[in-house]
């Protein structure tokens, strides 16, 4: 079966978006029946990159079909904006008739698979099985899913709260919970590792290590407030940044201790390096808050890049979070905002390194179940069972 990924996200990029879609896309080409292509647009600051550029770039084999699609932005204004909606429009007819075999078609966003679905109903294509929308946040009420085949959601939270807005649409059998993944620690500890021995500070220290986008909603003011409650007490203690900063705020809290050089801000690394940077972590914290919209049914890759590291992890006691890390046995969790929690959370780690060494080992564990073959194989086995059961009603 072919399966055709959209997006309108640009290739290479920065966020943990593309990382999830490069990754899926893979885990899914490696089922045996499983075809994919995926479209998107090139990035326009980087320029169009080779396969073997954005195989470097993301630590990843590139093993589906990529193309890319031009999207002619010529300005801000409205008919620049109509112009790119038609251009766009008219390659997805292109898409939708050339193909010669069945298939269906992806996307994590649902203005592309509207689009299809629309025009699928205006020039239909008899190969054509249906759509399947990936959903990381919840939608407006209004929208009708009726039309979609399947829907994925990146937590249990968001698939109920789903299921409660759009009872109409949406339903058990329907939709399908895959959380993020992550990297299985076989396949990125073959990299070389020597490029990245400036990736953490000084030898013998205790490294604490936030790794993502430092911006509000984050929770690293969080991180950093606590930082400061125990660093004159915890020396050996530094606390690594990785990730590009959005304002200035976060080194003004952290003051003095950037001179220091106990609070370090590395700044972006491409996703091929984070891993090995989490290698030499001795905690791994993820401190999200409540102030970003989608918190409460967030997935983060970075949660499940820390547990396959075999570090002891902390993180917010977001409900979503609480569907992946029992405090006690696989994690540490803090109240969300609450900067005193974390300092001991973290204190705790320190003082106690057996039970903190016991505790990430059962993480690493469970991990296993969280890597990108195991979400790609359970994508693919939902969307063959639902073509098969749309399948058998159509004949019935």
């Amino acid at each position: 079966m072919k399966l055709i990924y959209l997006s309108f996200a640009r290739l290479p990029g920065r966020g943990t978006h593309t990382i999830n879609i490069i990754r899926t896309c893979a885990a899914i080409e490696n089922e045996d029946d499983m075809n994919v292509k995926l479209v998107m647009r090139p990035n326009r600051a980087t320029g169009r990159k080779t396969i073997k550029e954005l195989e470097e770039y993301y630590g990843v084999q590139i093993n589906f079909n990529l193309s890319f699609l031009a999207y002619f932005c010529g300005g801000d204004g409205i008919l620049s904006k109509w112009t790119a909606k038609i251009l766009m429009g008219l390659r997805m007819v292109r898409l939708l008739m050339m193909q010669k075999s069945p298939f269906a078609v992806y996307s994590r966003q649902l203005v592309l698979i509207r689009w299809i679905e629309k025009i699928s109903r205006i020039i239909p294509n008899p190969r054509f099985l249906g759509t399947f929308c990936e959903i990381h946040s919840l939608p407006e009420r209004n929208k009708d899913f009726s039309g979609t085949k399947g829907i994925i959601a990146i937590s249990s939270r968001l698939k109920n709260d789903l299921i409660a807005l759009h009872p109409s649409s949406i339903a058990d059998d329907n939709s399908l919970v895959a959380h993020s993944g992550a990297c299985s620690r076989e396949n990125y500890l073959t990299l070389q590792p020597d490029r990245h021995a400036d990736s953490t500070s000084g030898h013998g220290k205790f490294i604490l290590l936030y790794t993502g986008r430092i911006i509000a909603g984050k929770g690293v003011d969080v991180l950093i407030d606590a930082f400061h409650r125990i660093a004159d007490k915890h020396r050996e203690l530094d606390l690594l940044l990785v990730g590009k900063v959005y304002g200035d705020m976060f080194q003004e809290k952290a003051g003095k201790l950037i001179d220091q050089g106990r609070i370090v801000f590395a700044g972006y690394r491409p996703p091929s390096e984070v891993n090995l940077i989490q290698e030499r972590a001795a905690c791994c914290i993820m401190p999200t808050g409540h102030e970003l919209v989608y918190s409460e049914y967030t997935s983060p890759i970075k949660l499940f890049e820390y547990m396959m590291a075999g570090k002891p992890v902390i993180a917010s006691d977001l409900d979503s979070v609480k569907e992946i890390i029992t405090h006690g046995h696989n994690g540490f969790l803090f109240k969300t905002g609450d900067h005193k929690d974390l300092a001991r959370k973290i204190e705790f780690v320190i003082d106690h390194p057996q039970e903190a060494k016991v505790v990430a080992a059962r993480a690493a564990e469970d991990a296993k179940q969280y890597t990108w073959e195991a979400r790609g194989r359970k994508i693919a086995a939902f969307i063959r069972e639902r073509i098969e059961h749309s399948s058998i009603i159509s004949l019935s």
